[in-house]
């Protein structure tokens, strides 16, 4: 099985790498530090940068740097902060070419190009203002849309969800009872016949017959919604889950739990109860696995549930993921998932097992 902390070898790391950098951007861009901390920062680069101009010769122009404080100013504390700290950079270049008297043959040409520059960076801290206003109304809009979708998928669960159980009650209240008393008179007509008549032979063949769709309705209704989901919880009801897959099987399945156990909700409960059992499936099914093991661990306001496998293993991209055509399948696991705040991660490699971690978000209220 893959160990937990190492990353798979993929064919995407240039693409995974990229994506990285570009996080780590957008939490620059979106950070919130100490305004006066961020101010007292601008003004001591800017102070480093006019002793450095001052430093170097004057054919070496440093006008880029001057920028750069105004414009951190502007972004991380405000407008007025980015033109306190622009007009304070333009006075502070104005001194060091006043103090280096070669860089112009007349002084007043200094205080012309002075005049200029105070133009420029009152222009362009605005500009950098509006960016940041335009980014922010963006952040927030990105936001409420990403609330309202996610809102939507949770409804869209619930539905689902009330549905399954709808229909697993309806074929628990018409089809299962009627089967069950079709079975009970067969009983009752096998009994009244004798021993080795023909009647008797078709009446116990009925009888085999209706047990069986007796078992293949209790299934098909454990598939719809599990019943003891309500009753026993998530942990207890793939324990009975792993025990009947192991003896219909023959794969050992394991089933373990940490942490303090809290109630999530019921659709919640019902979506990783069935992507929890679409793994141990695909594991049984595409992976040839001998030995799986689930791990249940309970965090403060998460549920990570890991599904570990010894099986065949594959290179977890997109073009090489197991067959989704039944079931809920691994992609629709993963969109689904992050569709109700939680995340999927996948860690495979040809030969060496699968191991899927989901992390569903919970409520912090614990069980009783």
């Amino acid at each position: 099985m893959p160990p937990l902390d190492d990353q798979p070898a993929s064919t995407d790391q240039w693409e995974t790498s990229l994506d990285s950098r570009e996080s780590l951007l957008s939490r620059i861009l979106s950070a919130e530090p100490k305004k006066d901390v961020v101010l007292a920062g601008s003004i001591a680069l800017l102070l480093i940068t006019g002793s450095l101009d001052r430093l170097t010769s004057p054919e070496v122009h440093l006008p880029l740097l001057y920028l750069i404080p105004g414009a951190i100013a502007t972004w991380f504390v405000s407008r007025r902060a980015g033109y306190f700290v622009a007009v304070l950079s333009v006075f502070v270049q104005l001194a060091t070419e006043v103090i280096r008297t070669d860089v112009y043959t007349h002084p007043s040409r200094a205080y012309w190009n002075t005049g200029s520059r105070l133009v420029f960076v009152i222009i362009f801290v605005t500009l950098i203002s509006a960016l940041k206003q335009l980014s922010t109304r963006l952040s927030m809009l990105v936001n409420a849309r990403t609330f309202a979708l996610h809102r939507l998928a949770s409804q869209l669960s619930e539905t689902e969800d009330t549905e399954r159980r709808r229909l697993a009650h309806d074929i628990h209240d018409s089809l299962s009872q009627t089967l069950t008393l079709l079975k009970l008179s067969l009983s009752a007509a096998l009994a009244e016949h004798s021993e080795n008549s023909a009647s008797r032979q078709r009446i116990a063949s009925a009888l085999e017959t209706v047990n069986e769709l007796i078992r293949k309705t209790r299934t098909l209704m454990f598939d719809l919604y599990p019943a003891m989901l309500e009753h026993l919880g998530l942990w207890q009801t793939l324990r009975q889950y792993g025990e009947e897959f192991q003896r219909q099987t023959g794969i050992e399945l394991i089933v373990s739990q940490e942490g303090q156990p809290q109630t999530p909700s019921r659709t919640m409960t019902n979506y990783l109860f069935r992507s929890t059992k679409e793994l141990v499936n695909n594991a049984a099914k595409h992976g040839g696995a001998k030995e799986i093991v689930v791990s249940l661990r309970w965090m403060p306001n998460a549920l990570r549930v890991v599904v570990d496998d010894d099986g065949a293993g594959f290179n977890p991209t997109p073009g090489s993921m197991p067959e989704a055509s039944k079931g809920l399948g691994l992609a629709a696991i993963q969109e689904r998932l992050r569709s109700l705040g939680g995340s999927v991660r996948v860690e495979s490699s040809a030969g060496s097992g699968t191991r899927v971690v989901l992390e569903a978000p919970l409520e912090t209220r614990e069980a009783a």
